[in-house]
């Protein structure tokens, strides 16, 4: 669940424009600044705005999401970073994992991983062990406190629909089209390293 910063990445148009002057609720800013988007799209001679407002929709809607989980799970002393890696911990039964092989599985930096770690093991929720078979790799290791932890933060979550206000009808649908989209990323993304590779 955690967001990458894609510096060198493709450059799309981003709806969170600066609005600190503006008293105006989020939604009805982000609004205008892609109606104002579109508007000079169009000036510009281009074509088919639909993608370029639903790639700044999903942009923004991550944006809150990731606020909102955020906030929801301030009151268990866990960040949404420090949460996905004891969730994907505690659902491994050895309850550990190689530092490398948990930033591929989360799809984060090392860096970031060290610093997670870092962060947890202060709270006594992972420690990091040796690897038993090979003295170069270490380990991190989920704690009982922090399988209590991240278990009571999932039930949280769960029944606060995942910071999700929805009918319930609409899960499943939204679900589906959003795997679409990640998939069809997944493979632009795999096919633009290949193409690198190739020059």
């Amino acid at each position: 669940m955690s967001a990458g910063d894609n510096r060198n990445g493709p450059k799309y148009p981003r709806a969170s424009i600066e609005t600190s002057a503006s008293e105006e609720a989020p939604a009805v800013v982000h609004t205008a600044a892609i109606d104002e988007m579109k508007r000079r799209w169009v000036e510009q001679g281009r074509q088919g705005t639909a993608p370029m407002e639903a790639a700044s929709w999903l942009l923004v809607s991550a944006q809150r999401l990731t606020a909102r989980l955020e906030e929801l799970l301030a009151s268990t002393g866990l960040t949404l970073g420090r949460f996905d890696v004891l969730s994907t911990l505690a659902s491994i039964e050895a309850g550990e994992l190689g530092l490398r092989d948990l930033g591929d599985a989360l799809k984060i930096h090392p860096t970031t991983v060290t610093y997670l770690i870092d962060q947890l093991e202060r709270q006594q929720l992972v420690q990091r062990v040796r690897h038993p078979t090979d003295r170069r790799r270490t380990l991190a290791r989920i704690t009982p406190s922090g399988r209590k932890i991240v278990a009571s933060a999932s039930a949280m979550l769960s029944n606060a629909n995942w910071g999700l206000t929805l009918d319930p009808g609409d899960f499943a649908p939204l679900a589906d089209a959003l795997l679409a989209v990640i998939n069809e990323l997944d493979a632009n993304l795999a096919q633009d390293a290949i193409e690198r590779s190739e020059k």
